[in-house]
């Protein structure tokens, strides 16, 4: 038997919905039952439950300060203004749509099981791309949630130029993006070389202008977020297409590289 914790507040759903695009949500552990306790992940009674490719594994919760950036702010008030129109602005007309067609379209949580969002979850998610990618509010449901994949991705870290400069790029196809799609990359801060999992590192670090082509350089995008990275150390990045018309995202292509020393260092 699968049991799924199942939040009572439309709004302290939506901070979960928006785990994807914050990543700094507090969130319970999910537990999935069989004969005793099979699988476990995130934070629980000050210990973080999760799994990689070698099996489960526990370690101790930390508790960052929670940082305040502009855009952070942002984010949590599109959450907000979103939840707030989606009770009082659309119809129920319209809400009932939204119920029905995040019926229609379930998606994959954590342990890979199909779960059913809740039509307001559902309007959040596909309008809080919408708006990072500077499109309107749907209020009525898109027709599907089709979204094509890019085939490859990988990314490049180099000095170019006279004097060398660092260049942080991304390398996808098919370039340029698909019409009608956008270019979504997450990133990690600079990790140590020898790190394999980073899923849990990965930050929504910029979604690109529409015809974006191959390669796609997020230079200033990650220093503003991280600062320039040491050499020595390692990016991760994810590479998705999100879609115009529906804030639809694929499923990502995972690449890593490791920062050069400049030209002339150690």
């Amino acid at each position: 038997m699968t049991l799924h914790h199942q939040p009572t507040l439309d709004l302290y759903i939506s901070k979960l919905l928006c785990h994807n695009i914050l990543l700094e949500v507090i969130k319970m552990a999910k537990v999935k039952y069989g004969g005793g306790v099979a699988d476990m992940r995130n934070a629980f009674a000050g210990q973080v439950h999760s799994r990689n490719t070698y099996g489960n594994y526990i370690r101790q919760k930390v508790s960052p300060v929670q940082p305040r950036t502009p855009r952070q702010q942002q984010l949590r008030v599109n959450l907000t203004e979103l939840a707030k129109r989606y009770s009082t602005v659309l119809t129920d007309e319209q809400r009932n749509a939204w119920i029905n067609f995040a019926a229609a379209n379930p998606v994959v949580d954590v342990f890979g099981d199909t779960i059913v969002l809740t039509g307001i979850n559902m309007y959040q998610k596909i309008n809080q791309i919408r708006l990072l990618m500077g499109l309107p509010i749907l209020d009525n449901p898109p027709p599907d949630l089709s979204v094509q994949q890019p085939d490859s991705a990988s990314l490049s870290i180099a000095y170019e130029g006279t004097p060398p400069t660092l260049k942080i790029k991304v390398i996808f196809a098919p370039s340029p993006a698909p019409s009608g799609h956008r270019v979504e990359v997450w990133a990690t801060e600079p990790m140590k070389p020898g790190v394999m999992f980073f899923s849990q590192k990965l930050r929504l670090l910029t979604i690109s202008p529409a015809n974006q082509a191959s390669p796609y350089d997020i230079t200033d995008e990650y220093i503003d977020r991280f600062g320039t990275p040491p050499a020595g150390t390692k990016i991760g990045v994810e590479v998705r297409f999100a879609k115009e018309s529906n804030g639809a995202q694929s499923k990502g292509l995972r690449a890593t590289a490791i920062v050069p020393a400049a030209s002339g260092g150690s």
